[in-house]
């Protein structure tokens, strides 16, 4: 038979039992490191992104003035095509994210 006196939680044995065998209290700064942490790669994973995009609209357009001295109507449409592209491949999930919460 269990005795029911020594199963409350006013034991102090099982109190230290299960003191022993609780997680380690948190630390509210840790949790503050991993956030900025995360969010300092976030920052330059968007940099990368939109320099990516700035380079790839300078190529394009630098490849679509070079063609025909300028002139060739398909290759400057071509042009701002890949580079209207690219900045919507940035701005996509921000977009998107709008649109959600709305």
């Amino acid at each position: 038979m269990i005795d029911r006196d020594r199963t409350s939680s006013e034991d102090p044995d099982l109190t230290r039992l299960l003191n022993r065998l609780a997680p380690p209290p948190q630390d509210p700064l840790f949790r503050v490191r991993v956030m900025e942490r995360k969010q300092r790669q976030w920052f330059r994973r968007q940099v990368i992104q939109m320099v990516g995009t700035l380079a790839v609209g300078v190529f394009a357009a630098a490849v679509g003035a070079s063609f025909g001295d300028g002139t060739n109507e398909v290759a400057r449409i071509v042009g701002l095509a890949v580079a209207l592209g690219a900045g919507v491949a940035v701005y996509a999930v921000a977009l998107r994210n709008v649109v959600r919460r709305f």
